[in-house]
């Protein structure tokens, strides 16, 4: 009996082993961190996100709060392990062109606008440069080609000016005062993801705090299994919780915004993005110019069936604007009912996909239609 024990032990022991050889072959990431996305440069080589000021990916900063622009002419690659979207190459990698004033756009757009364009501006971080998606699948270039279609003898024409030196509204601000003014713009598009408004732990999707503490695993084997089996539970979120409030009331020495490299300036409890958004609609007022204001959900919990958390982030900016007769468009209800994990880039990344740009883009498009007076 002991004998078979033992054999039994062994083989077992053996049986692990050869699985974790395997999966370390196979899949040799898998004891990473959640986030599993990465960059490569032009020459295919890989580089971690700390790295990409070392590589050249990015130059130094402009804005007052010292954040980094990309460096113009890139080429460079946001890539996924085992990543699959249609726009994705073989090695799970969506292409990014940066042209040279350091945008993600047309390599030929100049500062000055051509006579007869009317330009728009779209400023914003990552849901309005297209993180992980190819640029002709962003909305910025959706709503381009729709409001041509309405126009007659007028050209129109986009600009993707986000995650361009600015991440938070206040710099949106200061990136639209000192920078993009110079595209000479007929109207300005503020997109804003709810990480602008308050602190957001987890990068664009709040985790439950059941599930945050379990990420340390001795084999890759047990940390594949372990995603595997709690990963739908991941964004679970007690609906008796008002998320969104709790979020706001993040008190000034949390070490999350430490963990991060953020302050509490950034966010709604300070003032600053509304003093930001007061000052955006000043600026355009006196320039004849269209400001219009785009509001993105978390892409968490919009299942029917599901609670959605964040609606006191939504409420907020909805109060702000409608006080300060400030254009918004909330994308709540277009993405309702919608199963999360259908949007998202990739497991390991909760922006959207190209069909989450594709669902905003008529309701952008009618949006801005209806500021420049080419509504249906």
């Amino acid at each position: 009996m002991l004998v078979r024990v033992c054999a039994l032990a062994v083989g077992l022991a053996l049986a692990v082993g050869a699985a974790e050889v395997v999966v370390r072959i196979v899949d040799p990431l898998a004891g990473r961190a959640t986030y599993e996305s990465y960059f490569e440069d032009s020459d295919r080589r890989r580089i971690e996100y700390s790295g990409a000021r070392e590589r050249g990916l990015v130059i130094e900063p402009g804005l007052p709060r010292g954040r980094a622009t990309w460096t113009p002419g890139l080429v460079f690659y946001i890539c996924y392990r085992g990543g699959s979207r249609p726009y994705m190459d073989d090695r799970g990698c969506a292409r990014v062109d940066i042209n040279e004033l350091g945008l993600r756009d047309r390599k030929d757009l100049g500062w000055a606008k051509p006579p007869g364009t009317r330009r728009i501006a779209c400023i914003g971080d990552s849901f309005t440069f297209g993180w992980g998606v190819s640029e002709e699948a962003t909305w910025v270039r959706g709503i381009e080609a729709g409001l041509r279609k309405r126009s007659t003898g007028q050209d129109i024409s986009t600009v993707n000016c986000g995650a361009a030196g600015a991440l938070y509204i206040d710099e949106y601000w200061w990136a639209l005062r000192d920078r993009f003014v110079r595209l000479e713009p007929d109207v300005v598009i503020v997109s804003i993801c709810l990480n602008d408004v308050a602190l957001m732990p987890n990068t664009v999707a709040l985790e439950s705090p059941k599930a945050s503490g379990r990420r340390s695993y001795p084999l890759h084997l047990l940390r594949l299994l372990d995603t595997v089996v709690t990963f739908r539970r991941r964004f679970d979120l007690d609906p008796s919780v008002d998320w969104g409030q709790l979020l706001l009331s993040f008190p000034v020495g949390d070490p999350w915004y430490a963990t991060k490299g953020e302050t509490p300036d950034l966010f709604w409890p300070s003032g600053n993005p509304q003093a930001a958004m007061r000052a955006m609609r000043d600026w355009c007022q006196a320039r004849h110019i269209a400001l219009g204001v785009v509001v993105w959900p978390l892409f968490q919990n919009l299942g029917h069936d599901e609670h959605y958390p964040f609606r006191t982030l939504h409420r907020v900016v909805a109060e702000l604007c409608q006080a300060e007769a400030i254009a918004t468009l909330d994308l709540l209800a277009t993405f309702h009912g919608q199963r999360a994990d259908e949007l998202w880039v990739d497991p390991s990344d909760m922006h959207g996909n190209e069909k989450a740009h594709a669902l905003a883009t008529p309701v952008i498009e009618e949006f801005v239609a209806t500021l420049i007076g080419l509504a249906k």
